[in-house]
Order: C-alpha cells, then structure tokens, then sequence
C-alpha cells in the first residue's frame, strides 16, 4: 500500500510539472513564473501545516515527513494549480490582440548545449512597468537593433486578466 500511495504522488506530481511546463510553453504570459512562485507561497503553509499534524499524530519528526512522495505532491498541487490557471488564461481568450509600438532596448543570447533562445528586452506599454522581456525568433532578433528599432507586438488580455 506505502508503494502505491507512493507510486500515485510521483505520478501527480509528474503530472502537474508537465501541465506547467506546457501551459508555459503554449500560453506564456507577461507574469513569467509569478502565478507558480505566488502559488508556492500560498500553499505553502498548508501543506507544512498537513505535514506538522502526519508527523504529531504517527509520532515522528516533521522532518521524516518531507519524503519524496511528500515532495512531489507538493509540487504537483503547484504545477496543477498554477499550471491550469495559466493555461485556462490564454486557451480560452477570445478577445483580439492589441498592438504595442515598443522601442528595443536590448537584444540578449542564452545558450546552452543543445540549443539558443534569443530575447528582448522592450520598453513596456503597461502602466507600473519601465521594461518587458519577450522571446523572439532568431529572425526577428537580427532584425532589430538595441536602443534605435521600433517592434510592433501583438498581446491579449487573457480571459483572466494575466496579460
């Protein structure tokens, strides 16, 4: 039973890794990583507080109720959460894109083995904000100078608002 209990919370939290990590890659919005480190917070206390009370009521350390299937629940309620939250922000806006003239401000490479991203870094057209980082196509990024090109780019409000 321990090992299917155990089994169950690898693959949930499998699970809600992998909702993330496509709602990310599908329907990235501004807010980068925010909702996912806003639900962590959230959760958090909840989660150390269920752990608390395992761990009184089976007589053992809090510490020997942070195992991995502990761990990967954890991180599957975040992914699930954060994850769907994400992805039901950009699968289901409907509303027309709004097109921004921003100036580039800078161009930035990352590189790792196997491939690059390339980004900007543009002036913001939201209020609060001085600058976004938006990832672009490597012909979009050589066609573009830092700190003299004009970029028209296209954004949704999302159906909930996370831009």
């Amino acid at each position: 039973m321990k090992t299917l209990i155990g089994a169950v919370t690898v693959v949930f939290g499998m699970l809600g890794i992998g909702i993330a990590v496509i709602a990310k890659a599908t329907y990235p919005s501004l807010a980068g990583w925010s909702p996912h480190l806003y639900t962590a917070g959230a959760l958090s206390p909840f989660i150390l507080g269920t752990a608390f009370a395992v761990s009184r009521s089976q007589h053992r350390s809090l510490m020997n109720s942070f195992s991995r299937p502990f761990i990967f629940s954890w991180m599957g309620c975040i992914g699930l959460i954060a994850g769907g939250v994400e992805y039901t922000n950009g699968h289901f806006d409907s509303a027309p894109g709004v097109t921004h003239s921003v100036t580039v401000a800078s161009k930035h490479v990352t590189q790792n083995k196997r491939s690059k991203s390339y980004s900007l870094t543009i002036s913001s057209w939201r209020e609060g904000r001085s600058t976004e980082e938006i990832d672009v196509s490597k012909d979009v990024f050589d066609s573009v100078e830092a700190g003299s090109s004009k970029l028209n780019v296209v954004s949704h409000p999302g159906v909930l608002g996370m831009e």
